[in-house]
């Protein structure tokens, strides 16, 4: 499976369309920590996630672990689970979302 990505900013906060995977990307939570770095999540694939010092090392981090997860669901010729807004609840005012190109 090819993984090249294209980041492409949306916004801060959630507008409700980031659920749709046909064009093969997979929207990430960007969340400033209270100790310092940033969290990235996956908004809609449960378990997939990482942080880092800065943004650039937390979406990084975030690609190794997707990457990761992609490799385990084609090892058992399994689809990617998506659960559509399953981390929903991780987006406030200030988060960052990203869309992170995952197939093509």
């Amino acid at each position: 499976m090819k993984r090249d990505r294209k980041e492409d900013q949306l916004g801060s906060g959630p507008d409700g369309e980031f659920t749709d995977h046909s064009d093969g990307q997979c929207t990430v939570i960007l969340n400033l920590e209270e100790d310092g770095g940033y969290s990235a999540i996956a908004l809609d694939l449960a378990g997939v996630g990482s942080q880092g010092n800065d943004l650039d090392e937390a979406l990084a981090n975030f690609k190794e672990a997707f990457a990761a997860a992609a490799e385990e669901f084609s090892a058992h010729d399994e689809s990617i689970p998506w659960n559509e807004g399953c981390n929903s609840d991780l987006v406030t005012k200030d988060s960052k979302i990203l869309r992170i190109l995952v197939n093509g």
